[in-house]
């Protein structure tokens, strides 16, 4: 026991540091220098690359946030996604519920630690260990500052808003959510999307609607804090308000609002008279469409905090500034979660044209295990198509399935070949297959564990949630971190 107990700690020192690359299989290990970033000048493979390299060093996964996350407070309420310090390590809210009376989460293990009626899992040492200078304070209001006069609609035309990770839409409360996949039968939905914008002003105070939400706020590339923030008051509308006074006063910023789509929806912004707002650059933007099923879009309450859907996180780390996550639940490129969601193809169909990708990525899925082979091809082929047929050079990264807590199965190693095959069959020179659970060197994903019932067999038991499917909120670190390494190779390949 005390072996595992040091392992474990092992495994999460490592994997909350977020600076490890692990090889992956395209192309081996590392990339040949015959076609990098010098071998396409001025094309979108140069810009990935320039991307990529960028965010490797500055992105705001791995920028140090502003302050700490709270402290964890006894007899509080807390809501799924908000992260406290105790201990000086941090625990993210999986299950909203009231703090015990006294003591709180902690350990560093996996599993879930019980608060009362609160769940905690781990998630890291407490960084930083006290609030910058520059740490604006964030409250929230049922009302505007009496100062902030000058209203910014949503829709305000010229727009200072850059919006990423969805289409924005006029929602019943005349407000903008967003949007990135269809369902059957037409409703919006998706897990996150963000609003950004310049501004030089003292406070701001952003308009919203739907509830208690948690949002996250990035200023300059940092996060405030790890943790999110309860989203207004409640009431319809009410208000984050950002004060600045004490956090180096009116000065131009770069501030972005990240929040859970389509629950929590945008309304504009206020800013005092004698203060502007104005557009981020547009210069190096990426949009990707990333269509997958619940492993990335999130299950078994997690992720917990609300920008941290997988695609969204890879994202960051890979430079893309609009990255939007058309993964749902149940879905593949067979199955289609009973009749109710579209498959992969079906999501194609409906997000890629018209609105001008500058990558697709396709990943999983878990869900079509026991297909048979020449049904996953074809449906994986249409998929592809669909791609192709809207855009004529957009790339197509095709990735295998990421592993529940079966071994993998041989069932899940077979369906993912049968991509692979398809992809070969589709015999196109700008698309790319990256196996997870063929992986030569090893399975990202081994054994038959999970962080409630851990076995000892593979990785499974830290990283995969009670459901024995989903990536728990570490798991979801390390999947990121599988991914972004991958496509960092992959991308050289693109011309």
């Amino acid at each position: 026991m005390g072996t595992m107990r040091a392992m474990k700690k092992v495994l999460v020192a490592a994997i909350i540091s977020l600076l490890f690359f692990a090889p992956r299989v395209f192309g081996q290990a590392g990339a040949s220098s015959s076609t990098g970033a010098g071998a396409f000048p001025n094309t979108l493979g140069t810009k990935l690359r320039k991307l990529a390299a960028a965010a490797q060093t500055n992105n705001p996964l791995i920028n140090t946030p502003l302050g700490p996350a709270p402290a964890w407070v006894a007899n509080t309420a807390y809501v799924q996604g908000q992260v406290v310090v105790n201990g000086g390590y941090q625990y993210v809210c999986s299950v909203a519920g009231t703090s015990a009376a006294s003591g709180g989460p902690t350990g560093q293990g996996f599993a879930p630690i019980t608060d009362n009626t609160v769940t905690w899992f781990y998630y890291g040492f407490s960084t930083p260990s006290a609030a910058a200078p520059n740490q604006p304070v964030i409250s929230q209001s049922a009302s505007v500052l009496g100062a902030l006069t000058q209203n910014i609609a949503m829709n305000a035309n010229p727009s200072p808003f850059y919006f990423t990770g969805g289409i924005p839409y006029v929602d019943g409360f005349g407000s903008y959510s967003f949007y990135s996949l269809l369902t059957v039968g037409s409703t919006k939905g998706g897990p996150s999307a963000a609003v950004t914008f310049m501004t030089d002003a003292n406070e701001v105070a952003i308009k919203v609607f739907g509830g208690t939400q948690v949002v996250r706020f990035i200023i300059d590339g940092q996060y405030v804090t790890a943790s999110g923030y309860k989203d207004g008051t409640g009431g319809n509308p009410s208000y984050n308000l950002i004060d600045f006074t004490n956090a180096g006063g009116r000065k131009p910023r770069t501030i972005t609002f990240s929040l859970q789509a389509p629950n929590t929806t945008f309304g504009g912004i206020s800013i005092a008279p004698t203060e502007e707002a104005w557009a981020p650059p547009a210069k190096d933007r990426m949009r990707v469409l990333w269509i997958g099923d619940s492993i990335a879009s999130g299950g078994a309450n997690a992720p917990a905090i609300a920008d941290a859907d997988t695609p969204r996180q890879v994202g960051l780390y890979m430079g893309w500034s609009d990255v939007w996550d058309s993964s749902q639940g149940g879905v593949g490129y067979t199955a289609q979660n009973g009749g109710s969601n579209y498959t992969f193809a079906g999501t194609a169909a409906n997000m890629v044209p018209g609105n001008a990708p500058d990558l697709v990525v396709f990943c999983g899925s878990v869900n079509d295990v026991g297909t048979a082979s020449a049904t996953e091809q074809a449906n994986a082929l249409a998929a592809f198509r669909n791609v192709r047929n809207a855009y004529s050079s957009v790339p197509i990264i095709v990735f295998g399935i990421w592993p529940d807590a079966t071994g993998p199965s041989a069932g899940l190693l077979s369906t993912e070949n049968d991509i692979k095959t398809a992809v070969a069959n589709f015999s196109d020179a700008n698309t790319y297959f990256i196996p997870i659970a063929n992986d030569p060197v090893q399975a990202w994903m081994t054994g038959t564990g999970h962080n409630t019932a851990p076995n000892g067999t593979g990785n499974s038991d830290a990283y995969t949630a009670s459901d024995g499917i989903h990536p728990s909120d570490i798991g979801r670190l390390y999947e990121v971190q599988r991914y972004v390494a991958a496509l960092r190779n992959v991308i050289q390949q693109i011309p």
